[in-house]
């Protein structure tokens, strides 16, 4: 695990278009393997006493779903590797720890927003976002 990286406003701004890049692949191949986990699902249900999915398609998901699990890993830890931290891989959620009035806050971004333009003290969570005004950050 890397060391604790602290961020300026700014550094983290200089940091979304990789750390997007990374979040919107991992969005994406999240969303892949709910859906492949719910085919399964779907079908195990619907095959009743035969206990499962037709051999192609148990074959499918058995090949596809730990290719992206591992690759939903692989970028969770290119993220991390980069100082920012993954709060909901659903969501694309990701904090970047900064300083504000002299103690840790996050700088807080979710997958489909345009910028940097929340923070949130350590224990507020999603919850406890407030707008960045520009003038409150140096």
């Amino acid at each position: 695990m890397p060391e604790r990286r602290i961020f300026t406003l700014g550094e983290a701004r200089a940091t979304l278009p990789e750390i997007a890049a990374a979040v919107t692949a991992m969005v994406r191949r999240v969303r892949r393997a709910r859906q492949l986990a719910a085919l399964r699902d779907s079908m195990r249900r619907s095959a009743g006493g035969d206990g499962g999915p037709g051999e192609h398609e148990d074959a499918a998901f058995q090949a596809e779903f730990p290719r992206l699990r591992d690759q939903i890993n692989e970028l969770v830890d290119y993220i991390r590797a980069r100082g920012v931290e993954v709060k909901d891989i659903d969501r694309g959620l990701v904090d970047w720890v900064a300083i504000r009035e002299g103690r840790e806050v996050y700088l807080c971004w979710q997958h489909g927003e345009r910028d940097i333009a929340y923070w949130h003290d350590l224990d507020a969570g999603f919850a406890g976002r407030r707008p960045i005004r520009p003038e409150e950050w140096p």
